[in-house]
């Protein structure tokens, strides 16, 4: 055996055994130089494909020629790109925050001036809100002197006609007693006798006044049907307008 054969690691020792146990069992008929050639050739081939050559600064460095410097420069080289990686991942993931931060920055200035809007337009509806309770606040007191006004007009309508009535009815009481009178002094002047002229008692004075009362009634409860069918109408007029 050679001293490359020494070089390897005890992995590479145990493979190169089992190995060469199996090609000797194998090929029991080939002698023992064939069959160490062989093997020497299958473990250059092992360590061409697990140890290839690295490039670092210009130099090459092969396992065959120094397997501990080798070693030294793998794993250097694989610490590099691991940290590579790192940084890598790191640089994504602040990229991924810068990203995210500029994004919620964006929506806050869109929240802001969402609600700048929407408490000016609150402020515009308190004001039309706090408009219309005034409003009906100044429109209740002309309504209820409306009301006042209406009432007063009507009452003093009534009045006046009740007191129509009970002129008229005065009327046709004078205008009967009267009567009365003139018929007690026609019968006094016909008669010029002392003792035919007697006191005469007049009991037919008490109906004219009844008798105008009614009338004076019946005048007034028509007066106050016409007037009433007359304020309807123009009740009417004015909703229609």
């Amino acid at each position: 055996m050679t001293d490359d054969f020494f070089n390897l690691d005890f992995e590479d020792n145990c493979y190169q055994s089992c190995q060469y146990q199996f090609t000797s069992s194998r090929d029991s008929g080939m002698s023992s130089d064939d069959t160490h050639q062989k093997n020497v050739q299958i473990k250059k081939k092992n360590i061409a494909k697990k140890y290839e050559p690295i490039y670092e600064n210009n130099i090459v460095y092969r396992y065959e020629d120094n397997p501990e410097q080798y070693k030294k420069i793998r794993k250097k080289l694989q610490n590099r790109e691991s940290a590579n990686r790192v940084r890598g991942r790191q640089k994504n993931y602040v990229q991924d925050m810068e990203q995210e931060l500029i994004d919620m920055k964006q929506e806050n200035q869109h929240l802001q001036m969402l609600n700048a809007k929407l408490q000016a337009e609150n402020v515009v509806l308190k004001q039309q809100v706090e408009f219309m309770q005034n409003l009906i606040m100044q429109s209740q007191p002309h309504q209820s002197d409306n009301t006042l006004q209406r009432d007063t007009t009507k009452n003093s309508h009534l009045a006046t006609l009740t007191a129509f009535s009970v002129i008229l009815g005065f009327a046709f009481l004078n205008g009967g007693e009267l009567e009365s009178k003139e018929s007690i002094m026609g019968a006094k002047e016909l008669t010029n006798d002392p003792i035919i002229s007697a006191p005469i008692t007049v009991t037919h004075s008490i109906k004219p006044f009844l008798f105008g009362s009614a009338i004076a009634l019946w005048l007034v409860y028509a007066l106050y049907v016409v007037y009433k069918v007359f304020l309807k109408s123009k009740l009417k007029k004015k909703k229609v307008i």
